[in-house]
Parts: C-alpha cells; sequence; structure tokens
C-alpha cells in the first residue's frame, strides 16, 4: 500500500522494460500513460568483443586456459536467487560428456561456501573455477565463449550481466526471467530457457560448443544489439529528454 502511495503522487514513472512496466501497471495499479520506458545501459567500448585470437590467447594464458577449451562466465552475486546451483549441476552433466569445458564462476556473496562444497561432491574438480570478486570483468567475458544467466524469475528486471555478456560479443544462454526476452532474440543473440531447467542449459551450452561459428554469430548479433539499443550513452539520452520535457512542463 505504501508503495502505491508514493508512486501515485509521482509525474512519471521510469520503468526498464515493457515486462516491467505491465508489471507496475498490474501490481501498482499505475496508469500506463505514466509510464516510459528507459532500458538499462552498458559502456560498449569497455565492453567489447575480442580484437584477435592473439588477444584472447593472452587474456586465457592470464587466466592459466588453454586455447582449446570451451570456456563459460557466469558474472553475479553468489546468492540464493542466482540459482548457481543450477550451473553446477549442468557442468557435472557436461563433464560426463565432454573433457573441454572450463565455467568461470565469477562473484562473491553469502552462497559462496556452500557452492564450493557442492562443486567438489560433483568432482567437478578444476572444471570450475571460483574467481571471487574481480575488477577485470571485461577481460574474464573477452576470454569466454559463452555466458550463462540461471536466476530464478522472482529476482531479475533487466539484468546489467546480459547486456555486458552481449556487448562483449558472447552468446548469452540465460532463464526466461524479467524483460530477458526484450533483450535476447532466441536463437538469434542467445538461448532462453525455462527457469531451473538443467537439461536444456546442458544442451544450449553443448550445442554452442559443437558449433562455435553459431556461436560467434550469436554474439556479433548480440553486439550489433547493444549499440543500437542498450548502450549507457542512449540510457543517458533518453533520461535527459524526459527531464527536459518535465522541466518544460
Amino acid at each position: 500500500m505504501s508503495d502505491r502511495l508514493v508512486l501515485g503522487s509521482y509525474e512519471g514513472i521510469v520503468a526498464l522494460a515493457k515486462a516491467h512496466a505491465d508489471y507496475i501497471v498490474r501490481r501498482e495499479g499505475i496508469e500506463e500513460g505514466r509510464i516510459r520506458i528507459i532500458p538499462n545501459g552498458v559502456d560498449a567500448g569497455r565492453f567489447h568483443p575480442v580484437r584477435s585470437e592473439g588477444e584472447r590467447e593472452s587474456l586465457r594464458n592470464a587466466l592459466s586456459i588453454s586455447a582449446s577449451r570451451f570456456v563459460v562466465a557466469i558474472i553475479a552475486a553468489l546468492r540464493p536467487e542466482k540459482n548457481h546451483g543450477m550451473l553446477l549441476d549442468a557442468a557435472a552433466r557436461i563433464r560426463a560428456r565432454r573433457d573441454d569445458f572450463i565455467f568461470l564462476v565469477v562473484g562473491e556473496g553469502p552462497e559462496a561456501e556452500k557452492l564450493q562444497r557442492r562443486s567438489r561432491e560433483l568432482s567437478l574438480g578444476d572444471a570450475v573455477r571460483f574467481l571471487g570478486r574481480r575488477d577485470d570483468i571485461p577481460a574474464i567475458l573477452s576470454a569466454a565463449d559463452a555466458s550463462v544467466l540461471c536466476s530464478h524469475p522472482v529476482v531479475e528486471t533487466f539484468p546489467l550481466a546480459v547486456l555486458e555478456a552481449m556487448s562483449s560479443g558472447l552468446p548469452v544462454v540465460a532463464s526466461d526471467v524479467g524483460a530477458v526476452r526484450e533483450m535476447i532474440v532466441d536463437g538469434e543473440e542467445g538461448r532462453i530457457i525455462s527457469p531451473g531447467d538443467v537439461e536444456a542449459l546442458v544442451e544450449a551450452l553443448v550445442a554452442l560448443a559443437e558449433a562455435p561459428d553459431a556461436g560467434r554469430r550469436m554474439g556479433t548479433k548480440g553486439r550489433e544489439r547493444v549499440v543500437r539499443d542498450f548502450t549507457v550513452e542512449g540510457m543517458v539520452g533518453r533520461y535527459a529528454e524526459m527531464f527536459g520535457e518535465a522541466l518544460g512542463r
């Protein structure tokens, strides 16, 4: 009730996506005409595709990863709602079929000890590497072949981690949560799977490893989509336009 009272007093409200706007209308009772959709944006200059195979090799050498490995990155706080356990279960199933996958788990949080214990129980060894908090996320993404978002439905709206991976030229395998379908066209810029569907995650990642050219095409299209629709400059411009209109009124 307090949210409705506060939101009702504003002249306009920003939603990050159409799905977010629909939620505000449905849950908070706000008139659709008072909502403006302004998606998140990322720095496409900072998050960019690897420029050459030599650069990729150098980035992988820094992480002690050989060129032949298929590298999957997940960039997310180690919290229950991010559902890292799903990725570990997928990693175990993939390892039973292939020995060339490396999973980079980047982030810190209350689930760290539990997830590391689970990785040991699954005998994943160095196939899963917990990198903790890092300040070189663009480099890690540039060294990877794919990115994963496997969050539960209740937590995501317009996840920046997806945009950062797309901007870096990576195909993204993401749970169908929040506004992911407004960010990724399934089969074009990545793959969208049902939340919690471990087998779908396994099959999507194995398919990318088996058809690297298709994965690179997805990554290229994802990068193009970010540059067109989801840059930080575009986001700032939309906010500036909105504030200008408000001041004019």
